[in-house]
């Protein structure tokens, strides 16, 4: 190791609790900033040849990578949050005027099948791995090779198709 890597790991080292402390302001939740902090440093020492600042400058680049990196997985997490909402919205609505909720959640089902029908193969198999199959947007995205932003986008979409359908079809019933 030379120098300036002997110099970057000092820096690093002192800075992890801080940069912690960074990604729990944002996060609220101690492993997962903890984990936040191992991915960026390890993306930063994969990359630290390529760091042309000097190396004094480390520390203000790291605590900013963290905190935008909070942010970033923050929004990710409530647009996940938002999706799975919108799903149970749209399936498990209770019907107040009916007497068997289980009627009305089987009914519901059977809408939801077939709006889930009227969508394109692609998006079907997106809601279906990321609802049913448990799977995350990145993982998605890895699997059929687009970007998670797409993903987010296409499930976004998909889901306020469903409820449209979902929704007009309890009128055409009332």
């Amino acid at each position: 190791m030379t120098g300036y890597d002997e110099d970057i790991k000092k820096i690093i080292v002192l800075m992890q609790p801080k940069m912690v402390s960074a990604a729990m302001a944002v996060l609220h939740d101690y492993e997962r900033s903890k984990d936040l902090v191992q991915d960026v440093t390890e993306v930063f020492w994969k990359h630290r040849r390529t760091f042309k600042r000097n190396v004094t400058d480390v520390e203000s680049y790291m605590y900013r990578c963290v905190v935008n990196s909070s942010m970033k997985k923050l929004k990710a997490d409530k647009a996940e949050a938002k999706l799975f909402v919108d799903i149970d919205v749209a399936m498990f609505v209770a019907d107040d005027s009916c007497d068997t909720d289980y009627d009305v959640y089987n009914a519901r089902s059977v809408v939801v099948s077939e709006a889930m029908d009227k969508l394109e193969i692609k998006h079907k198999a997106m809601v279906e791995m990321y609802f049913c199959g448990s799977m995350s947007v990145n993982n998605i995205a890895k699997l059929l090779n687009v970007s998670p932003r797409k993903v987010r986008k296409i499930l976004t979409e998909s889901i306020e198709k469903i409820k449209n359908i979902v929704i007009n079809n309890e009128m055409c019933y009332e």
